[in-house]
C-alpha cells in the first residue's frame, strides 16, 4: 500500500492497485439542500474483493468506537466540547486526535455540505464549548483513524439532534470493513 489517501488530497500520480485504501468524499446538493458523503474502500480486482488486513480492521474498530462515545454524548445542551471530549475518551492517551487538522471531528449539513456547528477544528476548545446542541440541528460525523504508514479509516454518519437524543440519517454500510 502506498499510504496515501487516494481521494480528496492524492498527492501523487500513483496507479491504484488490489488493496489500496481508497477515501471517497462527495455529496449532494437537491432544491437548494446540500447532502455528504464518505466511505472507506479498498480497491479490489475481479472476480476477489480483499478483504482488511487486521491493521485496517483496528482502524475500523477505533474509528466505530469514536463514532459510538460521541453519539452516546448528542443530546439537547450538549456542548462541541462533550463531543470532542467523547472523541478522545475511547482512544489511548498518546493517540493522535481522531481528525486530521485540515477537517472536523463534526460540521453541520443543510445548505452546504460543510457548515455550522464545525466542531472539533483549529478555533480551539473554547469555541467547541461554545456550541450547544438544540433539536433539529443536524450533525455530519466524520472521525478519522490515521496511522503514518499505514493509511486509516474515515467515514462519515449524519445524525438529526431530536428532544431525547438523535435519529440517523445516513445508512449506508461499511462494507467490506462491517455491516
Amino acid at each position: 500500500m502506498h499510504g496515501d489517501v487516494a481521494f480528496p488530497t492524492a498527492t501523487t500520480d500513483a496507479i491504484l492497485r488490489e488493496g489500496d485504501v481508497v477515501w471517497v468524499d462527495t455529496g449532494i446538493t437537491f432544491c437548494g439542500y446540500a447532502s455528504d458523503y464518505g466511505r472507506t474502500w479498498l480497491v479490489s480486482a475481479p472476480p476477489g474483493q480483499p478483504r482488511p488486513n487486521s491493521a485496517q480492521r483496528d482502524q475500523f474498530a477505533r474509528w466505530r468506537a469514536v463514532v459510538d462515545a460521541v453519539l452516546d454524548a448528542v443530546k439537547p445542551g450538549a456542548t462541541g466540547a462533550d463531543l470532542t471530549r467523547a472523541a478522545r475518551s475511547v482512544l489511548p492517551a498518546d493517540a493522535r486526535t481522531p481528525w486530521l487538522e485540515h477537517v472536523y471531528l463534526i460540521h453541520g449539513v443543510g445548505a452546504d455540505s460543510a457548515e455550522m456547528p464545525l466542531i472539533g477544528t483549529d478555533l480551539g476548545p473554547e469555541f467547541d464549548e461554545s456550541i450547544v446542541l438544540q433539536p433539529g440541528m443536524v450533525l455530519v460525523l466524520e472521525p478519522v483513524i490515521w496511522d503514518d504508514g499505514a493509511s486509516g479509516y474515515r467515514s462519515e454518519e449524519i445524525v438529526a439532534v431530536t428532544d431525547g437524543g438523535w435519529v440517523p440519517l445516513s445508512d449506508h454500510p461499511y462494507w467490506p470493513f462491517g455491516l
